[in-house]
């Protein structure tokens, strides 16, 4: 969950996520010199309400994980797909 995690290398680099490890991109110091305002936050990658448009379940979507939209945005479609798909089973 974005915010929630901290990703340590054994040389003692800082990421917002195991995913994005030794990605200079966004490096946030070691554990010696943090600098946690220093890399480009997750937080920024994520969908925006523009991206979502009138999905009728945007209000209900988790939205897909802010590192894989960044490394793979064509997945991003597909990532929409499974949400639908799973808010219609769930609504029965």
């Amino acid at each position: 969950a974005v915010g929630q995690s901290l990703a340590v290398t054994p040389q003692g680099e800082l990421y917002p996520c195991g995913q994005t490890m030794y990605d200079p991109f966004f490096s946030l110091g070691t554990l010696d010199a943090p600098r946690p305002a220093a890399g480009k936050p997750l937080t920024a990658i994520r969908l925006s309400s523009a991206d979502c448009g009138a999905c009728a379940i945007a209000s209900r979507c988790p939205g897909d994980c802010p590192s894989r939209g960044h490394y793979s945005p064509a997945v991003r479609p597909l990532a929409c797909e499974l949400y639908r798909a799973l808010a219609g089973s769930a609504a029965g």
